[in-house]
């Protein structure tokens, strides 16, 4: 083979997989089906890409160490699981994810393929915006797929999400991203329209818990960090204008925001959660049995039949699946990324920190309202996470920050 040939090749798998990143960013608010279509055709393509530079198997994988030691974890609540079938499919989901991971930081790692990756997120969280207002008008999503869901009187918007909190999860994330990523004229005029009908859509989920870590977030940022201070607080102050307003719109959103001082349901799941954690303390039930662990114990129908239950918590869910040894490990792979993160965020300059800085506190947020609800139990959410936690990666972590963030191609 030539070597036109193999530049040929080199370039067609690159631009697949980036494409395929794109689509996946794209169809995070729509499309379960497509996510695991563009998920497929990433990793396929990154393999191609990597054997026609002949690299593969000896990858470059951040966090790898931590990533093993995670994987291990997941086998061994898989060895100690009663429902092996269940387990299994539950390691191919933490694979997928961490394939995501590695895609993502071996994609995006150019200052332009992060400019054009944030705006394929600007359309497709605009457009979120837009199918929630049809929502809103017609009872169903885009696709009919979704219905405006209503519990105890108050109706909430989903979009085309499971549940209206994960929908207020995704908003919140991406608002975060947008907000701080520098955008040329045209672009910014869009940005700032996104951004405001993100805050008002994020209303419409009456979901409670995002917007005050959303606002938490941008107090810390403001009184911290001096480079952010004044868009991270004039965010802030605009956001409690919007909330002053909208109570005025909707009058039993705010008795209703500030009840949630009083808990809710999440806590009896907790509770019951905490008592199946004694079973299997160390190596957990298995990973993905979570549902099959509290039918056993709890007749519990708050929001829909039992074997549908999750722990609204992603530390409760995994210390039963995977045990205080699995949920551990996980913690340090989290505390590791932002040590790498921090660490190589302090090493850029310009537009490209402000960039990774957003990106990281969304992540931030994301993994605060994972502790209390069900985001990494959502294919959606998960995939976004993970894709995330790549682009930020592949700014911050060593050996990548080594490499000419200019050398791959657009």
């Amino acid at each position: 083979m030539t070597i036109f040939q193999n530049i040929t090749r080199e370039f067609f798998f690159d631009k697949v997989t980036y494409a395929a990143i794109l689509g996946l960013c794209f169809f995070i608010p729509f499309s379960k089906g497509a996510i695991e279509t563009c998920v497929i055709i990433s990793i396929f393509a990154f393999i191609g890409h990597q054997f026609s530079q002949k690299r593969f198997p000896s990858i470059t994988i951040p966090l790898w160490k931590s990533l093993l030691a995670y994987v291990l974890a997941i086998i061994l609540s898989t060895i100690n699981s009663e429902f092996g079938y269940l387990s299994f499919r539950g390691v191919l989901k933490v694979l997928k994810y961490i394939s995501i991971f590695i895609v993502s930081a071996h994609t995006i790692r150019t200052e332009k393929r992060l400019e054009i990756w944030v705006k394929v997120l600007l359309v497709s969280a605009l457009l979120s915006c837009l199918n929630a207002f049809y929502q809103s008008g017609t009872g169903w999503d885009f696709r009919h797929e979704y219905s405006v869901l209503i519990y105890d009187g108050v109706a909430r918007l989903a979009g085309s999400f499971n549940h209206p909190n994960n929908f207020a999860a995704y908003i919140v994330v991406s608002f975060l991203i947008l907000l701080f990523m520098p955008m040329k004229q045209s672009w910014r005029r869009l940005k700032w329209v996104t951004l405001i009908l993100l805050l008002w859509v994020c209303y419409l989920t009456k979901s409670r818990t995002p917007l005050i870590l959303l606002c938490t977030i941008l107090l810390i940022v403001g009184f911290l960090s001096k480079p952010y201070q004044k868009i991270a607080l004039s965010a802030l102050l605009f956001i409690l204008i919007t909330v002053t307003l909208y109570s005025y719109y909707d009058p039993e959103y705010w008795p209703r925001l500030v009840n949630i001082i009083k808990g809710d349901a999440r806590l009896d799941y907790w509770r019951i959660s905490w008592g199946l954690v004694h079973s299997h303390p160390l190596f957990g039930s298995g990973t993905n049995t979570f549902m099959q662990e509290f039918a056993r114990v709890a007749n519990y129908d708050m929001y829909g039949q039992t074997r549908f239950m999750y722990a609204h918590s992603f530390i409760f869910q995994r210390l039963v699946e995977i045990g205080f040894i699995g949920l551990g490990i996980f913690f340090i792979l989290l505390a590791a990324f932002y040590v790498y993160a921090v660490k190589g965020l302090s090493l850029l300059k310009g537009s490209i920190r402000k960039s990774v800085f957003g990106i990281l506190a969304a992540i931030t947020v994301f993994l605060l309202h994972a502790a209390i609800d069900n985001d990494l139990n959502s294919l959606q959410l998960s995939s976004f996470f993970w894709m995330i936690l790549g682009v930020v990666a592949a700014f911050t972590h060593l050996p990548f920050t080594q490499t000419p963030q200019t050398s791959a191609p657009h």
